[in-house]
């Protein structure tokens, strides 16, 4: 019963994917011919799909044009299926089709930023849907009195988004403003460390030090080798105000064993 189920289900969604689906809807009026019942099923399908890429992509959507987002939201409904029943996982691979029609010549069709605004914005869309940190989760080991042993737990929310571009500038006028006139973004790096540490996400700038810090605790290295590679860009690291930093917007949860998975 449920592999058929699921076979159906799985059928069906392939039928709604055809340009002119052929067979009859299962449980429409005899008198409602199939090319009626499948039209009405694609045009839901179609709208749900793009208003949930739009909910999880607002601060891309508010600063392209409509029909820039349009066309990405088209394109990427062609071009991606879905891979989970849930429409909170749509739209996950976004990011990897804006940066392959860069590659790909069309960097036209969206401006430069757009890949990377979008990474921001989907940071932000797990942060939200991601579970909350199991209660005493951080490890207790005698070996994290040694901080070439030692490195930070992260909580399941928290990520770091890199960029050669001012993404945090743009996500703070798209949270701020309505969109006025064209968006002109520099090539002008900013690292963003998204956290969730209760109820709200929070978003946060960094400095070209404290994100390349951020990035190699969350990748599991030991503070010092984090340490080590922020004073390669910024010698006069402040490794004690940046952890302070970091407890205060619930970055991490404490201590564990450098080395560990993230």
């Amino acid at each position: 019963m449920v592999r058929s189920l699921a076979r159906y289900q799985s059928d069906f969604l392939a039928q709604i994917r055809l340009p002119s689906p052929g067979s009859e809807v299962r449980g429409a009026p005899e008198s409602m011919p199939p090319s009626v019942g499948w039209a009405i099923y694609q045009r839901n399908w179609k709208i749900s799909h793009d208003r949930a890429l739009r909910g999880t992509y607002e601060t891309l959507a508010s600063l392209l044009s409509e029909f820039e987002f349009r066309s990405v939201a088209l394109r990427y409904r062609k071009e991606y299926a879905s891979r989970s029943g849930s429409l909170d996982d749509y739209g996950e691979d976004l990011p990897v089709m804006l940066v392959a029609l860069a590659r790909h010549g069309e960097r036209d069709a969206v401006p430069a930023w757009a890949a990377d605004v979008a990474r921001l914005d989907w940071a932000i869309h797990r942060a939200f849907l991601s579970a909350d940190a199991p209660p005493d989760s951080a490890a207790r080991d005698e070996r994290l009195a040694d901080p070439a042993r030692t490195g930070l737990a992260g909580r399941p929310a928290t990520a770091l988004v890199e960029s050669s571009y001012p993404i945090y500038d743009l996500w703070l006028r798209a949270s701020t403003a309505r969109r006025l006139c064209p968006v002109v973004a520099s090539e002008r790096p900013q690292s963003v460390l998204v956290t969730r540490p209760a109820t709200t996400v929070l978003v946060h700038l960094l400095t070209p030090a404290e994100g390349r810090f951020a990035l190699a605790l969350l990748a599991g290295h030991s503070l010092e080798e984090a340490d080590q590679r922020a004073t390669e860009l910024e010698a006069a690291f402040d490794v004690i105000g940046c952890l302070q930093n970091f407890a205060s917007v619930g970055a991490f949860l404490g201590l564990r064993p450098a080395g560990m998975a993230p």
